[in-house]
């Protein structure tokens, strides 16, 4: 493949996805494991979503540019069967712990009361120990003569070879996408029809208060001050405001959820299923795209399942802050690096 416009681009979009995933995901390590309070189960879920992000960063994507550069892979058969084990291994390990999250988000959403009984440190190390554990074995099938590794140009990484053998596609494609998005989508609709069942029980009760306060204000014009009732109702007049705020956020927030897993993970599921049944080479452009939006993904999520957490953007916030302040410092200490009393 000859060194033209589209490799300069698909480059530039590696090189850029790399830094952002290294950049994005460690700064989320950094913060939960700095600050005591977010050391908790849902903060472990995110490091080890991150962990998985980075490696995805340093280990794998690196790979693509030189065989974007020579239109081939060229490091030879051995380190293409490792390539393909880490591909399969990291996006395991990335579908797997979103669905966790996800179901982390359920309970602290759904059974709040009995959250912290159900939910442990202990019992979400364990979650992340299989997680590795299952990721590192089901990418080890392919040696068993279960669907082979090969590279997928488009893709400029070594994938599965899904021709080779039509249950482990089935399989691969069932366990690691199918049933965790619908997992995913079933989860997100019930959190999402319990926030507005609740905003909506809310505004109920506002009605109903602000019914109350009018029948009052009729009954008892003559002989009770309006000031301390006005004051009251202006408070209440907020809230239905504020409640209908919080269900438009939340379901926006939902919504980007499902629709970053069905956007990232969609069209390469179709496109690999397309060129299976037809058994036509799918476009590299065509590849290339859908590949290019499953590893968005891996760019996303520090953002969309981390820096959405009020604690998570609040120290970084801080840690913004801190560092300003720190350059601030070292040039003005660069200015003037003896302090020295200027000459009249």
């Amino acid at each position: 493949m000859p060194w033209n416009l589209y490799g300069t681009a698909q480059v530039v979009i590696t090189v850029t996805m790399i830094s952002l995933i290294i950049f994005g995901n460690g700064m989320l390590c950094v913060i939960i494991l700095k600050v005591r309070r977010l050391r908790n189960p849902s903060g472990y879920l995110l490091v080890n979503l991150a962990v998985g992000e980075i490696l995805v960063g340093v280990l794998l994507l690196p790979f693509s540019i030189p065989a974007v550069l020579h239109g081939k892979w060229t490091m030879g058969t051995n380190t293409c069967q490792f390539n393909g084990f880490l591909q399969h291994a990291l996006s395991a390990v990335s579908v797997l712990t979103v669905l966790s999250v996800s179901i982390d988000r359920y309970f602290a959403i759904v059974t709040p009361l009995t959250y912290r009984a159900r939910v442990t440190t202990q019992k979400t190390l364990i979650a992340v120990c299989f997680t590795w554990f299952y990721a590192l074995f089901s990418a080890c099938f392919p040696f068993m003569k279960w669907s082979t590794y090969h590279f997928v140009s488009g893709l400029w990484l070594c994938e599965n070879n899904y021709r080779y053998s039509l249950s482990f596609t089935y399989f691969k494609f069932l366990v690691l996408y199918v049933i965790p998005f619908l997992v995913i989508v079933y989860i997100y609709a019930c959190i999402f029809k319990i926030s507005w069942h609740h905003s909506r029980q809310i505004r109920n009760e506002i009605e109903a208060f602000h019914k109350r306060e009018e029948y009052i204000q009729k009954e008892n014009t003559s002989t009770v001050s309006s000031q301390p009732i006005a004051a009251d109702g202006e408070y209440c007049l907020r809230k239905p405001h504020s409640s209908v705020k919080a269900e438009i956020k939340t379901a926006l927030s939902l919504g980007c959820v499902v629709g970053l897993v069905f956007l990232a993970w969609g069209p390469y599921l179709f496109v690999n299923l397309w060129g299976y049944h037809t058994e036509k080479e799918v476009p590299v452009t065509m590849l290339s795209l859908t590949s290019n939006l499953y590893y968005l993904s891996s760019v996303l999520n520090p953002y969309l399942y981390g820096y959405l957490n009020r604690n998570v953007k609040r120290e970084f916030k801080k840690m913004v802050i801190r560092t300003k302040k720190t350059l601030v410092q070292l040039g003005s200490r660069a200015i003037h690096p003896s302090g020295a009393v200027h000459p009249l």
